[in-house]
């Protein structure tokens, strides 16, 4: 039946995660900023981010980006100056300037008013939007979704697609089985 449309998909190329083409990677501020679909205050100055996103302060690298937001147990925003200290060349929170101006130690803060969006859109940025490279098919329900996405994964690959999967078991991308633990289905955007 839909097998002979399955050809359309095996130019949709194979996407690898960030830690394996973060080296090549480098935009400005002004570059991720950009992709933000709502206001933001921009910064006066526009340094280049050279390593990920993150929202996870103790994984900032030199040259990287920190996102501070409110979450749920804690306020990423306690965190700024750590992220400093770990080399952020750039920080994005939801706080007005004047709140955080203390922990930043002249590094540039862009305002958003949302946080956890504005994260996703300039990992996104930052990756070169690599789902826009994909044909994405998403499972969606209360049961059988990890059953459903893997069998669909086995057909396409059997019908030759370049396919990958991500579900409760594992993420498999290319050759690469990868267990994603904690039975989480969705990966944080710089995943």
């Amino acid at each position: 039946c839909c097998l002979s449309q399955l050809s359309s998909l095996q130019s949709a190329p194979l996407y690898f995660p960030s830690h394996e083409v973060e080296s090549r990677m480098s935009r400005t501020f002004s570059d991720l900023l950009s992709a933000l679909p709502f206001e933001f205050s921009a910064p006066a100055a526009n340094p280049v981010i050279t390593s990920p996103i993150t929202e996870n302060a103790r994984e900032v690298k030199p040259g990287g980006a920190f996102v501070a937001r409110k979450g749920r147990n804690t306020d990423g925003h306690r965190y700024i100056s750590q992220a400093v200290a770990n080399g952020a060349a750039a920080i994005v929170g939801e706080l007005p300037f004047d709140q955080v101006r203390a922990d930043l130690q002249d590094v540039p803060y862009a305002q958003v008013s949302d946080g956890y969006q504005a994260f996703g859109y300039l990992a996104a940025a930052y990756e070169g939007f690599p789902s826009r490279r994909l044909v994405v098919i998403a499972v969606t329900g209360t049961d059988g979704k990890t059953t459903t996405s893997t069998i669909a994964y086995h057909i396409l690959k059997a019908a030759g697609v370049k396919v990958g999967l991500s579900s409760t078991v594992s993420a498999v991308i290319g050759d690469t089985e990868i267990p994603t633990g904690l039975h989480v289905t969705t990966p944080p955007a710089h995943e």
